[in-house]
């Protein structure tokens, strides 16, 4: 998914309806959007007290509670494991994209004769990428936020 992802990224709005585009562009997104409530909520916490990230529970476990409730239209009960499976799923899902979209080079297919060597193979590389990511994606977090100030001299440049 990833890797056709990026391939259908690169041909742009304008080869292709705007629609399909926007969408693959909102999965690449969402594996971002999806870490970003925990994250905001942990930094909170850290500046304000545990009594924020106990705020963002409730919020999250009232939010997958109605969403849970949403899932009778196409199912006649719900178990009370749903919310917290939604939100697992959500989280998790996301992390696990995250670690995958920086190291397309070590997956495999059994069925297809795809080569690893088309993308470099540099595990170090990856590793160091996806930290440089988590840190930026952190980072941009904390200034959108107001818990980390920017340097005068580097706001000056902006």
């Amino acid at each position: 998914m990833l890797r056709t992802n990026a391939r259908i990224l690169k041909l742009g709005p304008w080869s292709m309806p705007f629609f399909v585009w926007w969408s693959f562009l909102d999965q690449r997104l969402s594996i971002w959007t999806a870490l970003a409530g925990p994250t905001i909520a942990g930094m909170l916490s850290l500046q304000y007290g545990w009594v924020v990230l106990l705020y963002y529970l409730v919020w999250v476990a009232f939010i997958r509670a109605v969403m849970s409730v949403m899932l009778l239209t196409s199912r006649y009960e719900i178990s009370w494991r749903y919310p917290f499976l939604l939100y697992y799923g959500q989280v998790i899902g996301a992390l696990v994209k995250t670690y995958v979209l920086f190291r397309m080079d070590q997956q495999s297919w059994t069925r297809q004769k795809i080569d690893s060597d088309n993308f470099s193979a540099r595990p170090l590389g990856s590793l160091a990428m996806h930290g440089i990511a988590m840190l930026v994606f952190v980072s941009v977090i904390g200034v959108a936020t107001n818990l980390l100030q920017v340097p005068e001299a580097v706001a000056a440049l902006f």
